[in-house]
């Protein structure tokens, strides 16, 4: 028998850079017969199926990680390449994308892939964990860094997941959140399915030019939906979610709750929830208060 054929000879971590030409790297391959490693007379011999297995599972994790190369990782899906091999760790496609904050592979394997969000490694880590891990490690400089991990954290959360799960530490991924509230108000969406359905709020006056203006333009909310799916006779919870600016939610006539759900609605589904998170702040000092929002 073969030896994985497929690993990392480094992690690279997002302080270092991806090398530029993806490559495979094989390791330790015995097998009782090494030259039909290099030339197999039948493509059903029991080596030559391990090894192209691992090739596939190797592609898979190079397509996931690097952004260059998601257009052959949907190339891979359609050929049937495996979705969710794990590597040495344990780890998924779908961790490596999560981690890298890759958000194309993320998309590709989540809607093409079906692969699963709540996967686990072998240290118990969900998708979700793997993100949030490496999101609570960008800096409070590396503004487009902290924009693709929020763009793959809400695409995580775009279906059902639980962020109470525990890792093998009996963590979670509030835990992994730390101090980062950035990352944490992103994870208060996963909880509100058992929200009342929120009125549509009625367009306000728009505020004259001042700190209330500049902040209404500054700071965003976060629109849910919820609806019902029947999957291999199972009822699911599925859902999306928007985040708009307060300037576009509440005083533009234009857009409003209702405009704003409806661009990226699927069709043809009957909503069951809806749950609008406002960013709150009672202070007095606060120019866009609960109550001029509300």
């Amino acid at each position: 028998m073969l030896s994985p054929v497929c690993k990392e000879s480094v992690d690279f971590n997002h302080e270092q850079t991806p090398p530029p030409v993806p490559g495979v790297v094989f390791i330790q391959m015995k097998s009782k017969n090494l030259q039909k490693l290099i030339r197999f007379e039948r493509d059903y011999e029991p080596d030559y199926k391990e090894v192209l297995d691992q090739i596939k599972s190797c592609l898979m994790f190079k397509s996931s990680t690097l952004g260059t190369l998601e257009g052959k990782l949907a190339q891979f899906i359609k050929m049937m390449f495996p979705v969710e091999p794990k590597d040495d760790k344990g780890r998924t496609p779908l961790h490596r994308a999560a981690s890298f904050a890759n958000l194309p592979a993320v998309e590709i394997l989540m809607d093409k892939g079906h692969a699963k969000v709540m996967i686990k490694d072998n240290a118990g880590q969900t998708p979700l964990h793997a993100a949030v891990q490496k999101a609570a490690e960008v800096k409070e400089s590396e503004d487009n860094r902290r924009s693709s991990f929020k763009a793959v954290i809400r695409q995580l959360m775009s279906i059902w997941v639980n962020v109470d799960e525990r890792d093998n530490e009996k963590k979670t991924v509030w835990d992994y959140a730390l101090d980062k509230n950035w990352i944490k108000d992103l994870l208060y969406i996963s909880g509100s399915s058992t929200s009342t359905a929120a009125k549509a709020l009625d367009p306000l006056n728009i505020p004259k030019p001042g700190p209330q203006h500049k902040a209404s333009h500054r700071l965003e909310a976060t629109l849910v939906e919820f609806w019902l799916e029947d999957e291999n006779g199972k009822t699911h919870d599925k859902m999306h979610s928007k985040e708009p600016s307060i300037f576009d939610l509440i005083y533009d006539k234009n857009k409003g709750v209702e405009k704003i759900l409806s661009r990226s609605r699927p069709e043809g589904k009957k909503i069951q929830c809806r749950w609008i998170h406002l960013p709150a702040n009672n202070a007095s000092t606060n120019p866009i208060g609960s109550r001029k929002l509300l």
